[in-house]
């Protein structure tokens, strides 16, 4: 009890394991009550097994901003990775796109 997985489309933490069901609490809150006849024949990921997730970001500003708030981002991102790095490997990608359509509509 406690994981967090996802079963068929959906997924959840899993909050109680009886003799015919399995609650499942959702992102959203709601509770999903699973029948274990249907439960046992999903394909299951268990997410709090993992021993690494990997990090892919992307964020979407505007052609005016200037590079000042990113250098916030980047700081707290290199103290993130160094403070998990020994415990495993990471994969991190950021991507920062700058919006042009101030560009497309100046023409």
């Amino acid at each position: 009890m406690g994981d967090y997985c996802k079963f068929g489309s959906r997924d959840g933490t899993v909050e109680c394991v009886r003799m015919r069901s399995t609650r499942i609490r959702t992102p959203d809150r709601t509770l999903l009550t699973v029948p274990n006849n249907e439960f046992s024949n999903m394909r299951l990921e268990n997410y709090t097994n993992r021993d690494c997730m990997a990090l892919n970001t992307t964020l979407q500003v505007r052609y005016e901003t200037t590079p000042d708030p990113f250098r916030g981002v980047r700081t707290l991102s290199v103290s993130f990775i160094v403070s998990v790095s020994s415990k495993c490997s990471i994969q991190v990608s950021m991507n920062i796109w700058a919006g042009l359509d101030k560009v497309a509509s100046s023409k």
